[in-house]
Order: structure tokens, then sequence, then C-alpha cells
């Protein structure tokens, strides 16, 4: 249940990155010949791209197919993408670098990041999918002894040193992570972050149960105006188990609490600061389609 929303959550995240771009072929089809944005996209993702020192890292590693991000007509050359995984694992292919910002140098380091087992299969990329290859955690723990600043994650999946069959190619993304020092007051803008980086870590060592509960306790005690992306997540839990009342309730009061924090962000704002942007947010979107669906209004 909760695996099938972190694969969603993946694909929406890609929307807003920039991953490495191919320099690839399909079998049977001359080097270069392919725009190199019909080729997947290599995306990693961490839990938060702000991490406290003593909150859990999920880092994920995952393939998505550029459809969403293509032209028309690049979508209809693109077709689907099939990667065969090597006998060894995803590892086979794929390596990271880690390097750590300090005294205006970079400087490549180690994470005792534990990997977690996700079985090796082929992967077929169609247009409204992204395929999760890897995961790594690092434990609270682990995360509280990390030296504050910008570590820089950069992976390279290269399938061309093993014949696997399918699609062929290199592929290069990179994504920064600010570890920054634990909040002494612990603010109430931090409640929904941190909530979110432990859910997220006990759906990745597969404890869903835990992940759900960390939920229920944060929200009921969660300040106006900050918590709309952990209503957000509950409701995604509640319409992936298929309470669809339950989803819809809580997509609403993510709008809803979406609107207070950008009065109070208005509220706050100085003569001469730019106003606050506001966009149609998804919450209002999925609170409308779940309340056509079940029939409640607000």
């Amino acid at each position: 249940m909760i695996q099938n929303i972190t694969k969603t959550a993946l694909f929406l995240v890609l929307l807003g990155l920039h991953g490495g771009r191919a320099q690839a072929s399909m079998p049977g089809e001359p080097q270069g010949t392919r725009s190199p944005e019909t080729n997947p996209e290599l995306i990693i993702e961490f839990n938060t791209a702000h991490l406290r020192k003593g909150w859990p890292l999920v880092l994920s590693i995952g393939l998505f197919q550029p459809r969403a991000v293509t032209t028309e007509e690049q979508v209809r050359s693109a077709g689907a993408f099939v990667i065969n995984p090597p006998r060894e694992g995803w590892e086979e292919h794929l390596s990271i670098e880690i390097l750590f910002r300090q005294n205006r140098k970079n400087e490549q380091t180690h994470l005792p990041l534990q990997k977690i087992s996700i079985r090796p299969r082929q992967l077929t990329l169609s247009s409204d999918k992204s395929s999760l290859l890897l995961r790594y955690v690092l434990p609270p723990e682990e995360t509280a002894k990390l030296a504050t600043g910008k570590y820089f994650v950069n992976a390279k999946l290269d399938t061309t040193r093993v014949a696997t069959g399918g699609w062929t190619g290199t592929l290069n993304t990179s994504q920064v992570l600010s570890v920054e020092e634990p909040s002494l007051d612990q603010p109430a803008n931090e409640g929904c972050p941190r909530a979110l980086a432990n859910s997220d870590y006990f759906d990745a060592i597969g404890n869903p149960e835990k992940a759900l509960t960390v939920m229920n306790e944060y929200l009921p005690a969660a300040q106006p105006g900050t918590a709309a992306t952990c209503l957000n997540r509950r409701a995604m839990l509640a319409e992936a188990s298929g309470d669809l009342k339950l989803a819809r309730e809580y997509y609403c009061k993510a709008s809803a609490d979406s609107w207070v924090n950008l009065l109070a962000m208005e509220k706050s704002r100085k003569k001469g600061e730019q106003a606050p942007f506001y966009a149609r947010s998804i919450f209002s979107t999925n609170c409308e389609r779940l309340t056509d669906v079940t029939g409640k209004t607000q």
C-alpha cells in the first residue's frame, strides 16, 4: 500500500528535478540518433532535502519515463523503455559518489548507508510510471553523527558494460542534501517535515503500521497553517487503503491548512516585500475530486 504511494511520490518529485541527460541508443540503432530528451531520466530523491541531525534519512534512486516533460512529438518517438537488471542486481550498473563541501572544496566522503533490499526485475518504463531501483536509509543515530553542511550525491547508471538486452546507455544525475543542527526550540513549522521524515523511514524499512502511527500522532497537535503536506500524506494513505471518505476529509483539511499558511505569510509580509505566490493546490483538486465521488460537501 505505502510502497505504491512512495512510487507515486517519486514520479511527482521528478517534475521539479533536473536530472542528468543520457547519451544512449536503442538496440540496433546508431549511437546518437535518438534525442537526449527521449531517453529515461535517472533521479535521486531524499525524504527531506534539509536534514536535521537526528532525523532519519531515506535516499531513493529511480528511473522515469520522460514523457511528462517532453513535447508531444518527442513523446510519440520515445515509446516504452525496457531495461533488464544484471545478474548481481542494479548495483552492477549503478555507481554513487558523495562529496562533502568544506572550506570551499568538495571532498569525497562516505556515508554508512544501509541498503534496503529490492528484488531486481525487468523494468518497463511507460508514460505513467516511474520505477524504483535502489533505496538506502540512514537511521537517526547515524545522522546525529554527521557533520553539518552540504553533501552532493552523484549517481551514474551505465548499462553498456554488461549485455542484458533492452535499453542500453549511460545516465547521470545529482542532488544536494543539506545537513543542519537540530533545533533546540522545535519550531512549529518543523513538526510536519520531521513527521514526514520519520514516516518515510518506517515505510522504507518495511514497517507501514509505524509509518501510519507517526502521522496519526503528529496531526492532532499540529499548529494550523503548518501541516498541509502531512494532511495530504495522511489522505494518500487513506485513499490507498480504499477509505475514500477519510481521504476526502484529509485532502480538504490540507486545502484549508494551506490557505491558513498563505494568509499568515501575507499578514507577516513587510512593506515592500513581494507578496506570496498563489496557485491552485493539488490538495484542493483532490478534495473536490473525492467530494464528487463520495457525494459529500464541505
